[in-house]
């Protein structure tokens, strides 16, 4: 039986069970993601009180129903709420007569700092992309009898009360 009389190689082990424990944690959560995107044919936001959520999502979750309903003014539909994939998060899918539109939601008090617009970030833009080319073919499925439509990226930011439609405001370049 091994004692652990070298303080290094017990702080070897702890650290090791600790990557374990992350490890496990990490994987854990992966499958709960995946489980959650199989389950497309669900509502795409249920479950959402099973957990109780913290001030800010509830915040944004307002912000993101204020967008729903200007975005329904402008005769959009919304097709679905907060896609989640292994890769992040699409607040809002709709459609127009031919597009589908991936939208992100933002919202600042003040313009400080680039304001509500330019809080999205290259890594956010990215994510967002990944996101729906991870949902893509399932919502071309659904949405669009398999055919797949032409696909454009906006963002609705609110800032402090005023409301802006960034259409095309992410792109995807073409170049690489």
């Amino acid at each position: 039986m091994t004692h652990f009389l070298d303080p290094d190689l017990a702080l070897f082990h702890l650290a090791r069970q600790a990557q374990r424990n992350a490890e496990r944690c990490h994987r854990r959560r992966k499958n709960q993601i995946q489980q959650k995107s199989v389950a497309f044919g669900a509502s795409s936001d249920s479950g959402r009180n099973a957990v109780k959520r913290s001030a800010r999502q509830a915040r944004g979750d307002e912000y993101e129903a204020r967008a729903s309903a200007f975005l329904r003014k402008a005769n959009l539909i919304i097709l679905e709420h907060q896609l989640h994939s292994p890769f992040g998060e699409i607040d809002l899918i709709a459609r127009d007569e031919v597009n589908l539109i991936f939208i992100e939601v933002r919202s600042r008090s003040s313009g400080l700092y680039g304001g509500a617009a330019a809080s999205v970030t290259p890594a956010k833009q990215r994510k967002m992309i990944l996101t729906a080319q991870w949902w893509l073919p399932a919502l071309t499925r659904r949405y669009f009898n398999g055919i797949l439509p032409p696909c454009r990226f906006d963002v609705i930011a609110f800032e402090a009360t005023r409301v802006f439609w960034c259409k095309d405001a992410v792109r995807i370049r073409q170049d690489k």
